[in-house]
């Protein structure tokens, strides 16, 4: 019997970037920020959602939760 683990994103070092600016992303929990752009983008069940068109603009975001 073997037992298969999935990895997440910020586990097997993956580097995402903005679709947009092509700068790096910083995984904040649920979301990836933008520092750049002031945009987050969601991630659903593990997926990150990098469409521009799901970007969320965030005026503040504290311990992953956007304000």
């Amino acid at each position: 019997m073997r037992l298969l683990i999935r990895a997440d994103a910020s586990t097997v070092g993956i580097s995402w970037s903005c679709p947009l600016t092509r700068t790096r992303l910083e995984d904040i929990g649920d979301v990836f920020e933008s520092e750049e752009t002031g945009l987050v983008y969601p991630v659903l069940r593990g997926i990150p959602m990098l469409n521009p068109s799901n970007a969320i603009v965030a005026s503040g975001i504290t311990d992953g939760t956007i304000n």
